[in-house]
């Protein structure tokens, strides 16, 4: 379902113990988001992996939180 996923800058918002994505860097373009559609987690091994469906402009975007490389990747969305 997903391109293999490449490192990005990530401005995060934390609130009421969660955190959520606000805007991204893509080809070193600020974009601000504008609704999370949907959140899911992945366990991999010892370690969560937390994934972002997000709205920004009219485009839909997958976002991923790697727990254990403290890393942001950025998924081209193919089926959305």
């Amino acid at each position: 379902m997903y391109s293999n996923g490449r490192p990005i800058k990530v401005t995060v918002c934390f609130e009421k113990g969660f955190f959520f994505p606000i805007s991204f860097v893509l080809n070193e373009k600020n974009i601000r988001i504008h609704k999370v559609v949907y959140v899911w987690r992945e366990h991999r091994g010892d370690y969560l992996v937390y994934k972002f469906s997000v709205r920004a402009s009219r485009d839909i975007h997958i976002l991923e939180y790697k727990e254990f490389d403290k890393q942001w990747y950025y998924h081209e969305s193919q089926y959305w």
